[in-house]
């Protein structure tokens, strides 16, 4: 039973049917480049606050790479969202404003 259900929802996924993807889905294939650059930033993030509570950066290093390295990623989706805020509706819209106030978060 389980894999004719199985079945059924892979051919209606294929054909259409059910497809409509949910706005985080939307969001992800719309900014493909963000989910694996903020992983990558949020590590980056989180290896100099590990530096600079061990004490093996200074206060001025860790402000430049902070500033030259962090930083700008949630700039620039900053300003990629805010652009975009007008181009959405309905629930697409929502979600993107949580994201650019996720990312507003980050920057500031």
């Amino acid at each position: 039973m389980l894999t004719v259900l199985a079945v059924i929802a892979a051919f209606k996924q294929a054909t259409g049917e059910g497809a409509e993807m949910s706005p985080p889905e939307q969001f992800a294939r719309m900014h493909p480049d963000f989910m694996t650059k903020q992983s990558q930033n949020l590590l980056l993030w989180d290896a100099l606050a590990q530096r600079a509570s061990a004490g093996s950066i200074s206060d001025t290093a860790f402000a430049r790479q902070f500033a030259t390295d962090v930083l700008p990623f949630w700039e620039q989706y900053k300003e990629i969202l805010k652009a975009e805020s007008g181009k959405l509706v309905g629930p697409d819209l929502e979600y993107e404003k949580l994201a650019a106030n996720y990312v507003e978060l980050r920057y500031q």
